[in-house]
């Protein structure tokens, strides 16, 4: 499982918020963008997931969160859960050592854009469609991301990010797979039930926010990284 530093990710993701390829992205996706606005120094914007707001001239405001990668792996960071390693709290919680990441939490913002510096790019995704397609395909990452070899992982992986109190549990998607996956979820069909068709099945979820587990990976296989330890700290 790959490890990174969180202060040190969190840092180059803040000191890229003012890069000026921001706005060169954002007037190419939104064409009539009146002005943008930096909000990581509101915190009752931060808590929704804001990050960045684009007004635009009918007074439509567009909430973006924004992530940054100095590195282009050909795949895209998918936050799962926190866990807290030490067995401690943090001082804004009462109870779980483990909380839903940015890819499963319900969070008020629009748009996720993932920007890549050195190819360049910025995949500009929509967060409900993002949410969907973690929820509804996020544990069959997850058994691959496990898989013994690399090509039994088909380019999925495991990604720690440690932190003071707690660590990050995080899934690299391929960027096409995930972008499909997205596509796939926010395509519905209707009509009459097939009488040959099979009972739907429940999706098993990538967070159970019910667990109040001292270990939360506790009896939930797919969900162990190859090297995690419980309790192990970093």
């Amino acid at each position: 499982m790959t490890v990174h530093d969180f202060d040190e990710s969190l840092a180059y993701s803040h000191s890229q918020s003012d890069q000026p390829w921001w706005e060169e992205v954002y007037r190419r996706a939104f064409p009539d963008m009146v002005r943008m606005e930096d909000l990581r120094q509101d915190g009752w914007h931060q808590r929704a997931g804001r990050d960045r707001a684009i007004m635009l001239p009918t007074g439509r405001v567009i909430y973006v969160d924004e992530k940054s990668r100095k590195e282009d792996y050909g795949d895209i960071l998918v936050e799962l859960w926190s866990q807290y390693p030490k067995g401690g709290v943090p001082p804004f919680h009462a109870v779980p050592k483990a909380k839903p990441g940015w890819a499963v939490e319900v969070k008020d913002c629009d748009w996720f854009a993932y920007a890549i510096e050195p190819a360049r790019t910025c995949y500009l995704l929509p967060y409900l469609g993002l949410r969907a397609a973690v929820v509804s395909k996020g544990h069959v990452w997850q058994r691959l991301a496990s898989k013994p070899t690399e090509a039994e992982r088909q380019g999925f992986r495991w990604c720690k990010v440690p932190n003071r109190v707690y660590d990050t549990i995080n899934i690299a998607v391929p960027t096409d797979v995930l972008q499909k996956a997205i596509t796939n979820a926010m395509t519905v069909t209707w009509g009459p039930p097939s009488p040959t068709a099979p009972a739907p099945v429940e999706p098993t979820p990538v967070f159970d926010e019910t667990r109040q587990d001292t270990d939360p990976w506790a009896d939930i296989e797919i969900r162990r990284p190859p090297d995690y330890e419980p309790g192990a700290t970093t």
